[in-house]
């Protein structure tokens, strides 16, 4: 068993069809997935460079 990027447990094949909706909406909306990224980028580095 797998453990898929939402966290639940399952098959190969159930976290194969998580990440293609996941492809399917990022190339959807481009816009809010990178602006979604550069604000958890933002939290990664804020983190790192709090210690």
């Amino acid at each position: 068993m797998f453990v898929s990027i939402l966290g639940l447990v399952g098959d190969p094949a159930t976290t194969a069809e998580t990440l293609t909706q996941i492809k399917t909406v990022a190339r959807e909306n481009p816009l809010p997935v990178a602006a979604f990224g550069a604000f958890v980028a933002g939290v990664v580095i804020g983190r790192l460079s709090a210690r």
